[in-house]
């Protein structure tokens, strides 16, 4: 099947669309404190895919928008549009990574105050 063919209008409408959601994921990524190689090995693509969609090259695909929705609970309406929270629940804040030494000290420091 033949690929469909855009009119110059409707192709400048998409390359508007796609600068302006490749904004919001490099806000997204900004936000939860990431590099680009960092976020696309969580997500498990290239970071030619993740720097080519912030930088407007490519348009998101639904699949795309679920697995970002999935894993970092972002508002796909606000991924598309613009409009509302960044995430669902609007309480996601960039996650905290903790050695396992340092959660070690904290249970140990948990334990003895409840053996006090």
């Amino acid at each position: 099947m033949p690929r469909k063919q855009f009119s110059k209008k409707d192709q400048y409408t998409i390359h508007i669309v796609a600068q302006k959601m490749g904004k919001r994921m490099k806000q997204l990524r900004s936000h939860l404190g990431l590099s680009q190689v960092e976020i696309s090995k969580n997500l498990s693509i290239s970071v030619r895919q993740w720097s080519g969609c912030e930088c407007g090259d490519y348009l998101l695909n639904i699949d795309f928008l679920i697995l970002l929705n999935t894993y970092y609970q972002v508002s796909i309406d606000w991924l598309l549009t613009g409009k509302g929270t960044m995430f669902i629940d609007d309480t996601h804040e960039p996650e905290q990574k903790i050695t396992s030494q340092e959660l070690a000290e904290e249970l140990k420091n948990l334990l003895e105050r409840l053996e006090d």
